[in-house]
């Protein structure tokens, strides 16, 4: 759980380096219907306003549904977060 200004949150996955959060990863539930990775771009919004301290240092934030996966930086808006690319990066590993 992360709290600052008096806000309390637990983001989904975080990736601390020597104590920095690098990487914050936001997954939604593929069994709901209601769960997209829109939604999930969404509570990274939230994040972003209420406990913004975290962003400090992000390198990456990554969004899932479970069924799509996509990267993008603390500042992309959702059209620049890319879509999950295979091994030899030419097709998406998101709909495989």
């Amino acid at each position: 759980m992360i709290i600052e200004n008096n806000q309390n949150k637990r983001p989904d996955i975080l990736l601390f380096i020597n104590g920095i959060p690098i990487v914050l990863i936001e997954l939604k539930n593929a069994a709901d219907e209601n769960a997209t990775i829109r939604k999930a771009f969404d509570q990274i919004r939230t994040y972003k306003a209420a406990i913004s301290g975290l962003f400090t240092y992000n390198a990456i934030c990554i969004i899932s549904d479970g069924m799509e996966c996509r990267a993008g930086s603390v500042s992309a808006g959702f059209s620049r977060y890319m879509t999950w690319k295979s091994a030899d990066g030419k097709k998406e590993a998101s709909h495989h």
